[in-house]
């Protein structure tokens, strides 16, 4: 708070202590309250000294105070001032010296050039991770397309596999159908065959009730009369099927009937002019039957032979 204003030059300045009054503001406050130097009081030695008044000195001290407190408050004022001065006159200094958009003229990198080329550097480490982060990026795009693609074309082939597995699911129902319904087929005409299988036994093993048993000629005379020729030239339509394998071994008994046999080869040995039409030849073994949907479902009724008539044994 005392300090005083810096020299002008190499003059010598009147320094003004805490509490003190300026030279001139004191000359002053003598001038007003009737105080002399000593020099006007040698001069005025004649006149005695008057001493001043209690409140006359108590309103000088006050009045000092209040100065002094203006001269503190100024000496602040100017020295803030003084401080931005030399701030800015130092930085018009450095303009001054430093040429437009380069570096200070002499000097040597410091603080700041380091940290600009640190800059610089971080800044090439960054385009080239961004290069890289670019470059992978393209890459993931390009798998991203690929692997897309890959799932519409394995959807495309899901959809084929479900539509063929659709028809071959169908098919294999169809074929279960059919395979059931031929099953059922064979079973009824199994059943049917067995059915005419007895018949046609039963009808073969039929022997009169009474009677001697006829012989050759008489069954032959029988055979070939008009009513059995008639029915014998009909024949008997039937449907051509899949021929099937026989149920047994048992089939063979049928065949090889001795009683056929020899009305068979009993038929062949006769002569043509004693029938009115040929008979059909009938082979010495029968034929495996065949599987056919026109024969009709209801049971084959059973086959009775009539009584031979009784012939004279001598021709």
């Amino acid at each position: 708070m005392g300090q005083s204003l810096p020299p002008a030059g190499d003059e010598w300045e009147a320094v003004t202590f805490p509490g003190q009054l300026p030279i001139d503001h004191s000359v002053e406050l003598t001038e007003v309250y009737g105080l002399s130097s000593p020099s006007a009081a040698d001069t005025s030695s004649e006149a005695p000294p008057a001493e001043p008044a209690p409140e006359d000195l108590v309103q000088l001290i006050q009045d000092l105070n209040q100065c002094n407190d203006a001269l503190l408050l100024r000496v602040t004022e100017l020295e803030e001032a003084l401080e931005r001065s030399q701030v800015a006159l130092q930085a018009e200094i450095e303009r001054t010296q430093t040429p437009p958009g380069g570096l200070p003229v002499g000097t040597t990198p410091g603080p700041v050039q380091q940290q600009i080329a640190q800059l610089l550097s971080e800044l090439d480490i960054a385009n080239d991770g961004l290069r890289r982060t670019t470059i992978h990026n393209e890459t993931l795009q390009a798998e991203l397309e690929s692997s897309q693609q890959r799932v519409a074309q394995l959807e495309r082939e899901c959809t084929l596999l479900q539509q063929r597995f659709g028809e071959k699911n169908t098919a294999l129902h169809q074929a279960e159908e059919t395979c059931r319904d031929l099953k059922a087929r064979l079973h009824r005409q199994q059943r049917y065959t067995l059915q005419f299988k007895a018949a046609l036994e039963k009808c073969l093993n039929m022997t009169p009730a009474a009677g001697p048993a006829p012989n050759s000629t008489m069954v032959q005379g029988q055979l070939l009369s008009p009513t059995v020729l008639e029915d014998a030239s009909q024949p008997v339509t039937m449907p051509r099927s899949q021929q099937i394998q026989p149920w047994s071994a048992g089939q063979g008994t049928v065949t090889d009937n001795p009683s056929l046999t020899h009305l068979l080869r009993g038929l062949r040995s006769a002569s043509p002019s004693s029938v009115p039409a040929p008979a059909p030849a009938l082979p010495e073994h029968l034929p495996a039957l065949e599987l056919s949907e026109a024969i009709a479902p209801e049971p084959l009724p059973t086959v009775s032979t009539p009584p031979l008539p009784l012939a004279d044994p001598t021709p």
